[in-house]
């Protein structure tokens, strides 16, 4: 959550927010009872996008980058630790890549 006050934010560049926080940090997450965010945290999706899809889009583009960032040698073993969204996504874009074998 930016802050959505600082210099970088009000540039259009809230990711580099001096006071970057995350729900569940800033403001209560998701074991709250109910959770109040500011309008401008909500991204449009499209209505043809169906919301499984949505929902995973933004652990799917973390897997993605990690994929590219770590850019391992073929038959490199590689070790997720953590099998949420995200880590379960990585492994799966990376053992669909061809790289492994691929440990969780």
């Amino acid at each position: 959550m930016p802050c959505g006050e600082c210099e970088l934010c009000l540039a259009g560049r809230g990711n580099l927010c001096v006071r970057l926080g995350y729900v569940g940090e800033v403001c209560e997450g998701g074991f709250a009872e109910a959770v109040n965010l500011p309008v401008r945290s909500l991204l449009r999706v499209d209505p043809a996008v169906p919301p499984p899809v949505a929902a995973l889009s933004e652990p799917l583009g973390v897997a993605l980058h990690v994929r590219r960032r770590l850019d391992p040698a073929p038959e490199t073993p590689i070790l997720v630790v953590g099998c949420g969204p995200i880590g379960g996504l990585a492994a799966l874009v990376l053992a669909e890549a061809g790289f492994g074998p691929v440990l969780v």
